[in-house]
């Protein structure tokens, strides 16, 4: 949506995206790498600004022509497929497996590193992957996935963008944050 927007209301600009996580924003934007992130950045330091987009939750993606399935699924469906985890810090378990764990459930979860790759994977394997809600219902709608709500309660979590106090007033940045905040708002 950002790039569609930016070509029709400023088709002279150039953008490079780069993918940044909660544990790596603050840093790319340190080294001059990036000069805006937008994640759940939980810790900034102080020569960081940062602008709240609101809380924000998971959804379900899946194909559920392959499956058979019409959402919304249900919890016992949801636990019998294997699950696609993006990990940007390795790790195998994550906010979904703390919400099963309450319930005394577990999933199996299949790891799957990049981010970018993860809607051809459920296009073409019988597993599910909880996504950001606002990633969730794009990548169903852009490559004719399934969406759904999630079979069980999760936390909201805070996304927000940061970036450098020396770019505060700059014009040019200023716009592009107000425009990465117009377009997560609408999402």
């Amino acid at each position: 949506m950002l790039l569609e927007t930016l070509a029709r209301r400023a088709p002279g600009v150039s953008l490079v995206v780069r993918p940044v996580s909660l544990h790596t924003g603050p840093a790319l934007l340190d080294s001059e790498e990036i000069e805006l992130g937008v994640s759940a950045f939980a810790k900034i330091e102080s020569r960081h600004r940062r602008r709240n987009l609101g809380p924000r939750n998971y959804g379900c993606v899946f194909n559920g022509r392959r499956l058979g399935i019409r959402p919304p699924i249900t919890l016992n469906r949801y636990l019998a497929l294997p699950h696609l985890l993006t990990s940007f810090s390795g790790e195998q378990s994550g906010v979904v497996d703390t919400a099963l764990a309450k319930r005394d459930l577990t999933r199996r979860v299949l790891v799957a590193g990049d981010f970018a790759a993860l809607p051809f994977y459920l296009s073409k394997c019988d597993a599910i992957a909880m996504l950001p809600n606002y990633a969730a219902r794009v990548v169903a709608e852009r490559l004719a996935l399934s969406y759904s709500k999630p079979p069980l309660t999760l936390p909201d979590f805070p996304l927000s963008m940061i970036w450098r106090d020396r770019h505060d007033y700059d014009p040019g940045h200023r716009w592009f944050r107000d425009l990465v905040g117009e377009i997560v708002t609408a999402i």
